[in-house]
Protein backbone atom coordinates (compact mmCIF):
# COMPACT_ATOMS: atom_id res chain seq x y z
CA UNK A 1 0.00 0.00 0.00
CA UNK A 2 1.58 3.34 -1.03
CA UNK A 3 2.25 6.09 1.48
CA UNK A 4 0.30 9.11 0.28
CA UNK A 5 1.37 12.72 0.84
CA UNK A 6 -0.36 14.59 3.65
CA UNK A 7 -1.73 17.01 1.02
CA UNK A 8 -3.93 14.26 -0.49
CA UNK A 9 -6.76 14.38 -1.37
CA UNK A 10 -6.34 17.75 -3.04
CA UNK A 11 -8.94 19.75 -4.99
CA UNK A 12 -8.70 17.73 -8.22
CA UNK A 13 -9.01 14.42 -6.34
CA UNK A 14 -12.11 15.77 -4.60
CA UNK A 15 -13.59 17.03 -7.87
CA UNK A 16 -12.94 13.63 -9.44
CA UNK A 17 -14.86 11.90 -6.66
CA UNK A 18 -17.73 14.39 -6.97
CA UNK A 19 -17.94 14.03 -10.74
CA UNK A 20 -17.86 10.25 -10.45
CA UNK A 21 -20.66 10.35 -7.86
CA UNK A 22 -23.04 12.17 -10.22
CA UNK A 23 -22.25 10.01 -13.27
CA UNK A 24 -25.16 8.00 -14.59
CA UNK A 25 -22.85 5.44 -16.17
CA UNK A 26 -19.20 4.39 -15.79
CA UNK A 27 -16.60 6.48 -17.58
CA UNK A 28 -14.63 4.01 -19.71
CA UNK A 29 -11.38 5.66 -20.71
CA UNK A 30 -8.82 3.93 -22.88
CA UNK A 31 -7.18 1.27 -20.68
CA UNK A 32 -10.25 1.01 -18.46
CA UNK A 33 -9.27 -2.54 -17.52
CA UNK A 34 -6.16 -1.32 -15.70
CA UNK A 35 -6.25 -1.34 -11.88
CA UNK A 36 -5.35 2.28 -11.16
CA UNK A 37 -4.18 4.15 -8.08
CA UNK A 38 -7.09 6.29 -6.87
CA UNK A 39 -4.86 9.39 -6.73
CA UNK A 40 -2.22 9.37 -9.49
CA UNK A 41 -4.56 7.30 -11.73
CA UNK A 42 -1.64 5.21 -12.99
CA UNK A 43 -1.51 1.41 -13.01
CA UNK A 44 -1.13 0.54 -9.32
CA UNK A 45 2.10 -1.34 -10.12
CA UNK A 46 3.66 1.91 -11.34
CA UNK A 47 2.12 4.32 -8.79
CA UNK A 48 4.11 7.55 -8.32
CA UNK A 49 2.42 8.95 -5.21
CA UNK A 50 5.27 8.11 -2.83
CA UNK A 51 7.68 10.12 -4.98
CA UNK A 52 5.77 13.40 -4.71
CA UNK A 53 7.27 16.35 -2.83
CA UNK A 54 4.84 19.30 -2.90
CA UNK A 55 6.23 22.79 -3.41
CA UNK A 56 5.26 26.38 -2.62
CA UNK A 57 5.11 29.38 -4.95
CA UNK A 58 4.29 33.07 -4.92
CA UNK A 59 1.31 32.37 -7.15
CA UNK A 60 -1.74 30.13 -7.22
CA UNK A 61 -3.64 28.18 -9.86
CA UNK A 62 -7.30 27.44 -10.46
CA UNK A 63 -8.41 24.81 -12.95
CA UNK A 64 -11.66 25.25 -14.83
CA UNK A 65 -12.24 21.72 -16.09
CA UNK A 66 -14.46 20.52 -18.92
CA UNK A 67 -17.13 18.09 -17.76
CA UNK A 68 -15.38 14.75 -18.35
CA UNK A 69 -11.75 15.95 -18.24
CA UNK A 70 -11.45 15.32 -14.51
CA UNK A 71 -12.46 11.68 -15.08
CA UNK A 72 -9.66 10.98 -17.56
CA UNK A 73 -6.68 9.12 -16.07
CA UNK A 74 -4.46 10.93 -18.61
CA UNK A 75 -5.42 14.39 -17.29
CA UNK A 76 -2.38 16.54 -16.44
CA UNK A 77 -4.11 19.39 -14.62
CA UNK A 78 -4.06 17.08 -11.61
CA UNK A 79 -0.25 17.31 -11.62
CA UNK A 80 -0.42 21.04 -10.89
CA UNK A 81 -2.44 20.32 -7.74
CA UNK A 82 0.03 17.55 -6.83
CA UNK A 83 2.94 19.99 -6.82
CA UNK A 84 1.03 23.06 -5.57
CA UNK A 85 -1.61 21.77 -3.11
CA UNK A 86 -3.38 25.15 -2.82
CA UNK A 87 -4.56 24.73 -6.43
CA UNK A 88 -8.35 24.93 -6.73
CA UNK A 89 -10.52 23.15 -9.30
CA UNK A 90 -14.05 23.62 -10.64
CA UNK A 91 -16.21 22.00 -13.30
CA UNK A 92 -17.11 24.26 -16.21
CA UNK A 93 -20.73 24.56 -17.24
CA UNK A 94 -22.02 27.07 -19.78
CA UNK A 95 -25.20 27.87 -17.85
CA UNK A 96 -24.54 26.73 -14.27
CA UNK A 97 -21.59 28.89 -13.31
CA UNK A 98 -19.89 28.02 -10.02
CA UNK A 99 -20.48 30.86 -7.54
CA UNK A 100 -17.32 29.76 -5.70
CA UNK A 101 -15.28 30.25 -8.86
CA UNK A 102 -16.75 33.70 -9.49
CA UNK A 103 -16.09 34.65 -5.88
CA UNK A 104 -12.51 33.46 -6.20
CA UNK A 105 -11.66 35.46 -9.32
CA UNK A 106 -13.33 38.56 -7.85
CA UNK A 107 -11.49 38.31 -4.54
CA UNK A 108 -9.22 41.30 -3.78
CA UNK A 109 -6.71 38.77 -2.50
CA UNK A 110 -5.97 37.67 -6.06
CA UNK A 111 -5.04 39.09 -9.44
CA UNK A 112 -6.66 36.60 -11.86
CA UNK A 113 -4.76 35.92 -15.08
CA UNK A 114 -6.20 33.74 -17.85
CA UNK A 115 -3.50 31.58 -19.45
CA UNK A 116 -4.63 31.06 -23.03
CA UNK A 117 -3.32 31.61 -26.58
CA UNK A 118 -4.02 35.21 -27.60
CA UNK A 119 -4.70 34.13 -31.19
CA UNK A 120 -8.18 33.22 -29.91
CA UNK A 121 -8.67 36.41 -27.87
CA UNK A 122 -11.80 38.46 -28.40
CA UNK A 123 -11.32 42.12 -29.29
CA UNK A 124 -12.30 43.30 -25.82
CA UNK A 125 -9.93 40.91 -24.00
CA UNK A 126 -7.16 42.72 -22.08
CA UNK A 127 -3.75 41.19 -22.79
CA UNK A 128 -0.91 40.82 -20.28
CA UNK A 129 2.51 41.15 -21.94
CA UNK A 130 4.80 38.31 -20.91
CA UNK A 131 7.42 40.90 -19.91
CA UNK A 132 5.15 41.97 -17.07
CA UNK A 133 4.90 38.38 -15.95
CA UNK A 134 8.68 38.11 -15.88
CA UNK A 135 8.99 41.41 -13.99
CA UNK A 136 6.26 40.42 -11.51
CA UNK A 137 4.38 43.63 -12.46
CA UNK A 138 0.90 42.21 -12.47
CA UNK A 139 -1.04 45.17 -11.09
CA UNK A 140 -0.45 48.40 -9.30
CA UNK A 141 -1.83 46.60 -6.26
CA UNK A 142 1.29 44.54 -5.54
CA UNK A 143 -0.32 42.76 -2.58
CA UNK A 144 -2.65 40.82 -4.90
CA UNK A 145 -1.46 37.25 -5.43
CA UNK A 146 -1.34 36.06 -9.06
CA UNK A 147 -4.07 33.50 -9.72
CA UNK A 148 -3.45 31.69 -12.99
CA UNK A 149 -6.64 30.33 -14.58
CA UNK A 150 -6.12 27.21 -16.68
CA UNK A 151 -8.87 25.88 -18.98
CA UNK A 152 -8.32 22.16 -18.60
CA UNK A 153 -9.80 20.34 -21.59
CA UNK A 154 -8.98 19.33 -25.13
CA UNK A 155 -8.02 22.33 -27.27
CA UNK A 156 -11.37 22.29 -29.10
CA UNK A 157 -13.24 22.16 -25.79
CA UNK A 158 -11.04 24.89 -24.27
CA UNK A 159 -11.83 27.27 -27.15
CA UNK A 160 -15.54 26.63 -26.59
CA UNK A 161 -15.16 27.23 -22.85
CA UNK A 162 -13.42 30.54 -23.49
CA UNK A 163 -15.98 31.77 -26.04
CA UNK A 164 -18.96 30.79 -23.91
CA UNK A 165 -17.65 32.30 -20.63
CA UNK A 166 -18.13 36.09 -20.67
CA UNK A 167 -16.84 36.33 -17.08
CA UNK A 168 -13.38 35.48 -18.48
CA UNK A 169 -13.40 38.21 -21.10
CA UNK A 170 -12.40 41.06 -18.79
CA UNK A 171 -9.52 39.18 -17.16
CA UNK A 172 -5.96 39.83 -18.38
CA UNK A 173 -4.94 37.08 -20.80
CA UNK A 174 -1.39 35.73 -20.70
CA UNK A 175 -0.11 34.00 -23.82
CA UNK A 176 3.37 32.46 -23.76
CA UNK A 177 5.14 32.86 -27.13
CA UNK A 178 6.45 29.63 -28.63
CA UNK A 179 10.06 30.76 -28.36
CA UNK A 180 9.63 31.22 -24.58
CA UNK A 181 8.10 27.78 -24.06
CA UNK A 182 11.56 26.28 -24.54
CA UNK A 183 13.69 26.35 -21.40
CA UNK A 184 17.32 25.51 -20.78
CA UNK A 185 17.89 21.97 -19.44
CA UNK A 186 16.87 21.60 -15.78
CA UNK A 187 19.61 20.81 -13.29
CA UNK A 188 21.87 18.62 -15.43
CA UNK A 189 18.87 17.01 -17.18
CA UNK A 190 19.93 16.39 -20.80
CA UNK A 191 17.72 17.54 -23.65
CA UNK A 192 15.49 14.71 -24.84
CA UNK A 193 15.49 13.80 -28.53
CA UNK A 194 12.07 12.12 -28.55
CA UNK A 195 9.34 12.86 -31.08
CA UNK A 196 5.99 14.62 -30.97
CA UNK A 197 2.22 14.30 -30.55
CA UNK A 198 0.38 15.73 -27.55
CA UNK A 199 3.84 14.86 -26.61
CA UNK A 200 7.43 15.64 -27.60
CA UNK A 201 10.42 17.83 -26.81
CA UNK A 202 11.25 21.32 -27.89
CA UNK A 203 13.73 22.10 -30.61
CA UNK A 204 17.03 23.87 -29.97
CA UNK A 205 16.08 26.59 -32.45
CA UNK A 206 14.04 29.44 -31.01
CA UNK A 207 12.11 29.90 -34.25
CA UNK A 208 11.08 26.23 -34.47
CA UNK A 209 7.71 24.88 -33.41
CA UNK A 210 7.77 23.96 -29.72
CA UNK A 211 6.36 20.45 -29.41
CA UNK A 212 4.88 18.80 -26.35
CA UNK A 213 6.66 16.11 -24.34
CA UNK A 214 3.31 14.46 -23.64
CA UNK A 215 3.17 10.98 -25.18
CA UNK A 216 -0.16 9.84 -23.74
CA UNK A 217 -2.60 11.84 -25.92
CA UNK A 218 -2.31 13.13 -29.46
CA UNK A 219 -2.89 16.84 -30.12
CA UNK A 220 -4.38 18.21 -33.33
CA UNK A 221 -1.38 20.55 -33.69
CA UNK A 222 2.20 19.81 -32.75
CA UNK A 223 2.67 23.01 -30.74
CA UNK A 224 -0.35 22.34 -28.50
CA UNK A 225 1.00 21.55 -25.06
CA UNK A 226 -0.48 19.73 -22.09
CA UNK A 227 -1.96 21.81 -19.26
CA UNK A 228 0.84 20.93 -16.80
CA UNK A 229 3.55 21.78 -19.35
CA UNK A 230 2.17 25.29 -19.79
CA UNK A 231 1.72 25.76 -16.02
CA UNK A 232 5.32 24.74 -15.39
CA UNK A 233 6.59 27.34 -17.84
CA UNK A 234 4.33 30.02 -16.36
CA UNK A 235 5.86 29.32 -12.96
CA UNK A 236 9.40 29.47 -14.33
CA UNK A 237 8.73 32.76 -16.12
CA UNK A 238 7.13 34.30 -13.03
CA UNK A 239 10.28 33.67 -10.99
CA UNK A 240 8.81 30.62 -9.24
CA UNK A 241 11.65 28.64 -10.76
CA UNK A 242 11.90 25.72 -8.37
CA UNK A 243 8.16 25.02 -8.35
CA UNK A 244 8.14 25.24 -12.15
CA UNK A 245 11.11 22.93 -12.50
CA UNK A 246 9.59 20.37 -10.12
CA UNK A 247 6.28 20.47 -12.01
CA UNK A 248 8.07 19.99 -15.35
CA UNK A 249 10.01 17.01 -13.97
CA UNK A 250 6.91 15.58 -12.25
CA UNK A 251 5.11 15.80 -15.58
CA UNK A 252 7.86 13.66 -17.14
CA UNK A 253 7.59 11.13 -14.30
CA UNK A 254 3.83 10.89 -14.82
CA UNK A 255 4.13 10.57 -18.59
CA UNK A 256 6.69 7.76 -18.39
CA UNK A 257 5.07 5.78 -15.59
CA UNK A 258 1.59 6.14 -17.11
CA UNK A 259 2.85 4.55 -20.31
CA UNK A 260 4.46 1.71 -18.31
CA UNK A 261 0.95 0.54 -17.48
CA UNK A 262 -0.61 0.62 -20.96
CA UNK A 263 -0.16 -1.49 -24.06
CA UNK A 264 1.72 0.95 -26.25
CA UNK A 265 5.31 1.87 -26.99
CA UNK A 266 6.65 3.96 -24.13
CA UNK A 267 7.96 7.18 -25.65
CA UNK A 268 8.58 8.84 -22.30
CA UNK A 269 11.88 9.52 -20.57
CA UNK A 270 13.09 6.29 -18.95
CA UNK A 271 15.26 8.37 -16.60
CA UNK A 272 12.43 10.70 -15.57
CA UNK A 273 12.33 9.47 -11.97
CA UNK A 274 16.12 9.70 -11.72
CA UNK A 275 16.12 13.30 -12.98
CA UNK A 276 13.25 14.25 -10.68
CA UNK A 277 14.84 12.77 -7.55
CA UNK A 278 18.23 14.24 -8.42
CA UNK A 279 16.70 17.71 -8.71
CA UNK A 280 14.90 17.35 -5.39
CA UNK A 281 18.13 16.21 -3.74
CA UNK A 282 20.06 19.20 -5.09
CA UNK A 283 17.43 21.75 -4.09
CA UNK A 284 16.43 20.38 -0.67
Amino acid sequence: MPTYPATFPHAVHQLFQYRKSISTRPFNARGSGVERCEYCRIDIKHCICELLKPQTADASFVLLMFDDEVLKPSNTGRLIADVLPDTQAFLWDRTQISPEFISLINSPKYQPILVFPDEYALDEQPLLPVEKLRDRCFTEESSARPLFIMLDATWRQARKMYRKSPYLHNIPMLSIPAELMAKEPIADKPQSKTGSSDSSDSSDSSDSIIASRYHVRTASKEQQLATAEVAARVLQLSQNTQAGDVLALWFDVFSYRYQCGVKQTNSGDAKAVEHYLSYLDKTS
